[in-house]
């Protein structure tokens, strides 16, 4: 589950588990639009689940047309700089061979793995 709070908006997203897939990360998402943050919270927290963690990211969004609808997403994180791109496995894969991309250099951990990866390696360093 992820509450996210962005232009003036709250969305509760629900994100089912990830489908095999060599190259891309594929898992369905249900969306909704709350309210009130406060009221959200207290739900989840009434079903058991608690915050594991909280991160701000700043996001830019593309939209394009290519035969479906694809938005591609450029985010800001503390761990670096993604690209993010939704639509369809076949118009992904075209509009990636469209900036050159390759397969190679996709990345299929979340923001909270490799947020805590950044954590673990930094107490490491710190040892």
């Amino acid at each position: 589950m992820r509450l996210r709070s962005y232009d003036g908006r709250m969305i509760l997203t629900w994100k089912g588990p990830l489908r095999p897939d060599p190259k891309l990360k594929i898992r369905e998402e249900i969306e909704t639009e709350v309210s009130s943050r406060e009221a959200a919270v207290l739900i989840l927290e009434k079903i058991g689940l608690q915050p594991v963690m909280e991160y701000f990211k700043f996001r830019e969004k593309y939209r394009t047309r290519i035969k479906g609808e694809v938005e591609v997403c450029i985010d800001e994180t503390s761990v670096g700089s993604f690209m993010e791109i939704e639509g369809s496995k076949e118009d992904i894969s075209q509009i990636t061979a469209m900036m050159g991309l390759k397969s190679s250099n996709f990345v299929k951990a979340s923001y909270i793995e490799l947020l805590r990866q950044e954590e673990t390696e930094n107490k490491d360093q710190n040892k």
